[in-house]
């Protein structure tokens, strides 16, 4: 079964996979949704959309809490994962409810995947209440399943740009996990390179573009960590104490050449911000303005966002009217992570 999932890579083939629906491969899928969205978030959500329909389809007696509750955090994560933040909580929400009753270990998946979506949501005193839940759950057994849960709250802290909390948690988790190359050891290093944005000396800032270059070693080609890391590096590369302007261009242009196709409409809208501010920053404002034009069709995929959709036509009407400058781009990119939530 779980070579038949592996082998799931969007809709299409979970329809292939599941034409002989059973429990078995359908806890398969649950676990590859989660490999999935960190690499294709929109591929991510529809196989879940697919496995959650057939999970319909089997006896009752197959349709155990133990797998509706796989699937169910699976899917709100994925939810989430592509900005449909009121089906990840209801998704979520069943997750909670379905749990066994007493089960440390599934209170704390659900306080942790709740603890993303209310970061997402800007609500965090309630995130910082999650993860102190989730992790003085994970405490008393330590290893990788606290290396986990402390990379799970050094990414959830990158939200609020809380790079102290981020570089604590990371730091830690990196004691306790396997230097295995896994999505958590990754995500782990590519946290503790981001707070380094929290400090921009230039030691600071040549410490994560290190750990981003030996990352990018253990992270497949085109996949969603890689472009995050080229996005990561190329905020690094452009910060004042470096100012490597031409290579902090190429490391932008990668991540947005994946994110337009992958990413959800935040994203590729903040990537727009952080490249016309390196625009800026290069004396180039023409470029910055050419950027604008290109990319208008970001400002579409915001539509169902009205707050969000404002704030990008600010971005878009400067640029139309000669008045682009960083405080503009500032403003944009607050008002757009304050929508987002």
């Amino acid at each position: 079964m779980a070579e038949r999932a592996a082998g799931v890579v969007d809709a299409a083939t979970a329809r292939a996979a599941l034409r002989e629906p059973s429990a078995a491969l359908l806890r398969a899928l649950a676990r590859r949704i989660d490999e999935l969205r960190f690499q294709d978030p929109l591929a991510a959500f529809e196989v879940a959309e697919v496995a959650l329909r057939a999970l319909d389809h089997l006896p009752p007696e197959d349709r155990r809490p133990a797998l509706r509750f796989a699937l169910s955090t699976a899917y709100g994560s994925a939810c989430r994962a592509t900005a449909r933040f009121e089906a990840a909580e209801r998704a979520l929400l069943m997750a909670a409810r379905v749990a066994r009753r007493g089960d440390a270990r599934q209170r704390a998946e659900v306080a942790d995947r709740l603890a993303y979506l209310r970061a997402d949501q800007g609500r965090e005193a309630e995130t910082r209440m999650l993860i102190k839940f989730f992790l003085d759950q994970a405490r008393p057994r330590g290893g990788a399943e606290l290396g986990r849960r402390l990379t799970d709250a050094a990414s959830i802290m990158t939200r609020f740009r809380d790079y102290g909390a981020v570089a604590e948690f990371a730091t830690e988790a990196l004691v306790h996990l396997p230097p295995n190359g896994d999505r958590y050891h990754l995500a782990a290093l590519a946290d503790l390179a981001r707070a380094r944005l929290g400090s921009p000396g230039r030691k600071s800032l040549l410490t994560g573009l290190g750990i981003v270059e030996r990352t990018l070693q253990g992270v497949d080609r085109d996949s969603f960590p890689w472009l995050r890391l080229h996005w990561i590096a190329g905020n690094l590369l452009r910060c004042r104490p470096l100012r490597r302007h031409a290579e902090a261009l190429d490391a932008l242009e990668i991540a947005r050449a994946g994110i337009d196709r992958k990413g959800d409409p935040f994203d590729r809208a903040l990537l727009v911000l952080d490249l016309a501010e390196l625009h800026l920053d290069r004396g180039v404002p023409d470029s910055a303005r050419d950027l604008a034009r290109e990319s208008f069709g970001v400002l579409n995929k915001l539509r169902n966002w009205p707050e969000a959709y404002r704030a990008l036509r600010t971005f878009y009407r400067a640029a139309t009217e000669l008045k682009l400058e960083p405080s503009v781009l500032d403003s944009v990119r607050q008002r757009l992570l304050s929508a987002r939530r």
